[in-house]
């Protein structure tokens, strides 16, 4: 079975996208569906609360990227 793993910038349809091919029989998913990815701190690699939009600065955003989660990553391995 093939899957499709959604990204995109907010507000793009990612959910969308991954509910239409869901409704044919696609395993999609959306990169913001809770439990697939999470903002994780560029320097220690481990996954971290995401702070308030106020709290949300530039140098936050420098500090740290958007991953898939590493224990669904094997969920997603196993599909194919």
């Amino acid at each position: 079975m093939s899957f499709i793993y959604v990204v995109g910038v907010a507000g793009s349809g990612k959910s969308a996208v991954a509910d239409s091919l869901g409704r044919r029989g696609v395993a999609a998913y959306d990169e913001d569906a809770a439990g697939v990815g999470a903002a994780h701190n560029k320097q220690s690699g481990q996954a971290v609360q995401i702070p308030s939009a106020e709290k949300r600065s530039p140098d936050w955003f420098d500090a740290h990227e958007w991953r898939i989660l590493s224990e669904r990553l094997g969920e997603f391995v196993a599909l194919r």
